[in-house]
């Protein structure tokens, strides 16, 4: 399914015949192609998710589709729009009763990883690089810089760690107990939402697991970037590539 310009209702799909076998039902091919992020991709204002959503919302009318191959090949990106596909993918299986195969293309990692989650099943390639499941934060102190050219910010602030992670303060400036709090506050940030990622990861394997009534394998949360060759067996994921994905649907 692919989008060709923007309506009143949400964007626009043309829907594109990949391989035609002369068969009555469909299976659908959605793409996670790229950075995931919630920034808008055209002059309709709608956004990956807005678009992934509505693709769903086709597959979810047409009787015909019988179920969804997700297509994910993504470095990961944005948590809060990683999270949306995932509940988006988890709502539609619940609603349907079609099945999702999520087929890793070269990098799935990350956020990749994370929409990858509730889909029944999970293939990728042997040379797929995967897992990455991880929280990062990262920031710029330029102050030294701002002190060569002679400039010096004027901050006023209604509480103590209002300009926390600010690239304007001086670093030396900052009290040594102000700092470790706030080290503290921002490390507890990146833990919560890295607990709630893992907790992602194992739940939805855990529910294939139970629906596919041990046919497959469940999926161990990984914390590392792996290539999928050396890690098939420990992590269990399946080895393939988007034909295998036809191949479960002609199993179930």
């Amino acid at each position: 399914m692919g989008r060709s310009s923007c309506e009143v209702c949400g964007p626009k799909l043309d829907e594109v015949i990949t391989e035609d076998n002369d068969a009555a039902n469909k299976i659908a091919v959605i793409e996670v192609d790229g950075i995931i992020t919630s920034r808008s991709m055209d002059q309709g204002g709608y956004n990956m998710v807005d678009l992934i959503k509505a693709q769903f919302k086709r597959a979810e009318d047409d009787d015909k589709v019988k179920a969804v191959i997700l297509k994910v090949d993504s470095p990961g990106g944005e948590v809060l729009a990683s999270d949306e596909i995932y509940r988006i993918i988890g709502d539609f299986q619940k609603k349907t009763h079609k099945p999702v195969i999520g087929s890793m293309g070269n990098l799935a990692a990350s956020g990749g990883y994370y929409v990858s989650a509730p889909c029944r099943w999970i293939v990728a390639n042997d040379l797929t690089i995967t897992g990455s499941i991880g929280v990062i934060l990262h920031t710029w102190n330029y102050r030294g810089l701002m002190n060569k050219v002679g400039l010096r910010p004027q901050t006023y602030k209604s509480g103590k760690f209002k300009d926390m992670l600010s690239g304007e303060r001086e670093p030396e400036e900052i009290p040594p107990e102000d700092l470790k709090k706030e080290r503290e506050m921002v490390q507890s940030l990146i833990d919560d939402t890295y607990n709630k990622f893992k907790g992602v990861v194992a739940s939805g394997r855990q529910q294939a697991a139970k629906e596919n009534k041990e046919k497959g394998r469940p999926l161990d949360p990984v914390g590392k970037i792996t290539p999928t060759g050396a890690c098939s067996q420990e992590q269990k994921l399946s080895i393939s590539g988007l034909w295998m994905s036809s191949e479960i649907l002609r199993m179930r």
